[in-house]
């Protein structure tokens, strides 16, 4: 068996040694959430290769894909799925819980050592909105217990689910493009989550750029709405300008991160994963004990210093 392989088994065996005859593990890992205003903005696919870029770096890294009904992350990923967040989403909704051993049965081996949750696809008749928003909640929180990092990957739009996982996140990231509708989406969106009380400031990631010029441009109109109207900053944490290999990688269903890793799309990512890295170190995330290092820029924002 593989390196990798032993790893992601290893893994799914915490899930259930680490939660037996408790409900109150020892620490929850950091949480990446990353969700947009609107679809289409290449979210899913920067959710995949942020998680195979962590994991690259030595992180146990789960990625759950958290879309209640166009789930297509283990698209990407090239994987044919036997479970998914459905089976997690039924349990809720007869009066269960989502179990480290449920998760573990859903979860399975992806790229570079992720762990992948695979999300819902199509709807589910009989099941509340309410359920499928617990059922993801429970599902982070089982992965954060035994992993270093989750990145999650939520649905597009203003959805409670949406609002609520970039709310409770660690790390709250919106994708958005210089279209003028995803930008005004993306503003929609932080605004949801500052009225619901969020104590953590997102960052801006801007997709499909044409250069440097137009993502700042593109950053610096939403960032001047949310000041004004918000009284909240909205740093970008990074661009990935307009790269034709992400259209080739999504044809042949693999991860930028593997597939093109010379592309401008990819460098520009792996520079954003370098950032969120350091700072999840800084917090301690591969350790029980807290690291003593002194905080990175993403966890110094997020404490709203």
């Amino acid at each position: 068996m593989s390196t990798t392989a032993t790893d992601q088994a290893s893994a799914l065996r915490r899930m259930t040694q680490r939660h037996k005859g408790t409900d109150v593990p020892a620490r929850r890992c950091p949480i990446v959430a990353i969700a947009s205003g609107k679809g289409g903005v290449g979210k899913t696919t920067i959710a995949v290769s942020m998680a195979i870029g962590l994991s690259k770096r030595g992180f146990k890294t789960a990625l759950l894909d958290a879309d209640l009904g166009l789930a297509n992350a283990d698209l990407i990923c090239g994987l044919r799925p036997t479970a998914r967040l459905t089976d997690a989403v039924v349990c809720v909704s007869r009066g269960g819980r989502v179990t480290a051993d449920l998760v573990r049965r859903i979860a399975m081996p992806g790229p570079a050592g992720v762990l992948v949750v695979p999300g819902m696809v199509g709807p589910l008749a009989g099941v509340s909105p309410i359920d499928a928003r617990t059922a993801v909640a429970q599902a982070a929180d089982v992965l954060s217990c035994v992993m270093d990092v989750v990145v999650v990957d939520h649905g597009a739009g203003l959805g409670e689910a949406v609002i609520e996982g970039v709310r409770s996140a660690s790390m709250p990231i919106v994708v958005a493009t210089p279209d003028p509708a995803s930008l005004a989406d993306a503003y929609a969106l932080v605004k949801s989550v500052h009225i619901q009380g969020c104590e953590r400031v997102p960052y801006v990631l801007i997709n499909r750029a044409r250069d440097l010029h137009e993502a700042h441009g593109a950053h610096a109109r939403v960032a001047e709405v949310a000041a004004r109207f918000l009284g909240v900053p909205l740093p970008m944490i990074g661009l990935v300008p307009e790269d034709d290999a992400v259209r080739r990688c999504t044809r042949v269903r693999r991860p930028l991160a593997l597939a093109a890793r010379r592309s401008q799309a990819w460098r520009h990512l792996n520079r954003i994963v370098t950032r969120l890295s350091d700072d999840i170190a800084a917090l301690g995330s591969t350790s029980d004990r807290p690291m003593r290092s002194r905080p990175g820029r993403l966890a110094r924002l997020m404490r709203g210093r």
